[in-house]
């Protein structure tokens, strides 16, 4: 009966460890698993993370570069735009100046230089 005991005895603590010992594997396997899983949706949401601020940052460089390039459009058609303008005036005043002075020549050369009557009516 104490033989019997014993194994009895024996087998119930190799039962409780191999319970215990397949409990533990399960808890550091589902641990290591939980760990393995996190890092990977720490990698992965790092990943989007990454993927998201690279597309911001060409995006927002890419709007920078629009809004220059829309400035520097607007500001060379205007830098054009004034240059015309500004040669329009000049020759728009310089052609006035221009008429003017025909003018000028004109009056004085066919007014001023006709033959003058004498002032008692004889030539």
């Amino acid at each position: 009966m104490y033989f019997v005991s014993e194994v009895f005895h024996i087998y119930s603590v190799s039962l409780k460890l191999c319970i215990f010992h397949a409990m533990y594997q399960l808890y550091t396997s589902s641990l290591k698993l939980f760990i393995f899983h996190a890092m990977y949706q720490l990698y992965t949401s790092s990943l989007k993370l990454f993927i998201l601020h690279a597309m911001y940052q060409l995006y927002t460089s890419s709007l920078k570069f629009f809004i220059l390039h829309a400035m520097y459009q607007l500001y060379t058609s205007s830098l054009k735009f004034f240059i015309l303008h500004a040669m329009y005036q000049l020759y728009t005043s310089s052609l006035k100046l221009f008429i003017l002075h025909a003018m000028y020549l004109f009056i004085f050369h066919v007014v001023y230089q006709l033959p003058k009557v004498p002032q008692n009516g004889c030539r």
